[in-house]
């Protein structure tokens, strides 16, 4: 199901969810400006690209494990 969440402290989630969890999608961190594009699973980064708030790739995500480009 597609949908958008913010917290109380701004950040948010645009995206599908898998019951109440994340799954596919795009979350923004507010105070940063960074993003996370790509899918979760249980609930956590699973696979894809945080982005600085100029667009540069900051990290990625495979099978859940961050690591630096």
């Amino acid at each position: 199901e597609k949908g958008y969440f913010t917290y109380p402290n701004g950040d948010s989630f645009e995206g599908t969810f898998s019951g109440n969890l994340f799954y596919e999608g795009t979350y923004k961190e507010t105070k940063s400006s960074e993003t996370f594009n790509g899918q979760y699973k249980n609930g956590r980064e699973y696979s894809g690209m945080w982005y600085d708030k100029k667009g540069n790739v900051k990290a990625v995500v495979i099978n859940g494990i961050t690591k630096q480009p």
